[in-house]
């Protein structure tokens, strides 16, 4: 899924219909590890409906494993 208002600024993946999972906290300019930890980034499990500026999703055609 990719969110912004005029441009992509935000990519999350959709777990389900309701939840994504995304990394936040760091921003464009949080390149290390050392770097998001000192800020308290993180990996986390949000609702997608929590975001209002969705722009697009692609759909990955399901296969057999």
């Amino acid at each position: 899924m990719f969110f912004g208002k005029e441009k992509v600024t935000h990519v999350a993946i959709a777990l389900n219909n309701k939840q994504m999972i995304e990394a936040g906290g760091g921003g464009s300019k949080t390149t290390t590890f050392q770097d998001a930890m000192k800020i308290n980034a993180c990996v986390r499990i949000r609702p997608i409906n929590r975001r209002s500026d969705l722009l697009h999703v692609i759909k990955i055609k399901e296969f057999d494993e």
